[in-house]
């Protein structure tokens, strides 16, 4: 992910609807957005969830021949 990518993500969970003439996500849709993405990474310490990965599963052995 790159750090525009993350940015626009956080100002998503702030609000930022990311339409075709938005322009750049502002400093208070931001802001927003770290309030709620540490209330939820809060949540799932004290919960003991961890996120699902999105990587690739382990690659199976080949059957030989």
């Amino acid at each position: 992910m790159t750090l525009a990518q993350a940015n626009l993500t956080v100002a998503k969970l702030g609000g930022f609807w990311g339409r075709k003439g938005d322009g750049h996500p502002g400093a208070e849709s931001l802001g927003r957005g770290l309030e709620l993405l540490a209330a939820i990474v809060q949540y799932c310490e004290i919960t003991g969830l961890t996120p699902k990965s999105t990587r690739h599963p382990p690659k199976r052995p080949r059957k030989p021949g």
